[in-house]
Formats: C-alpha cells, sequence, structure tokens
C-alpha cells in the first residue's frame, strides 16, 4: 500500500514500544 499509511501504525507501535521501556 502507500508508504505513509503502512507506516503510520508501525511508527505508533514502535513509540509505545519505546514508551513501554523508558
Amino acid at each position: 500500500g502507500i508508504g505513509l499509511v503502512e507506516a503510520l501504525p508501525i511508527i505508533g507501535v514502535a513509540v509505545g514500544f519505546l514508551l513501554l521501556n523508558s
């Protein structure tokens, strides 16, 4: 699909993962 559309959920999971590890 579109890069941004597919990247948004990936970014969300990555940010959430980093926040949980902080």
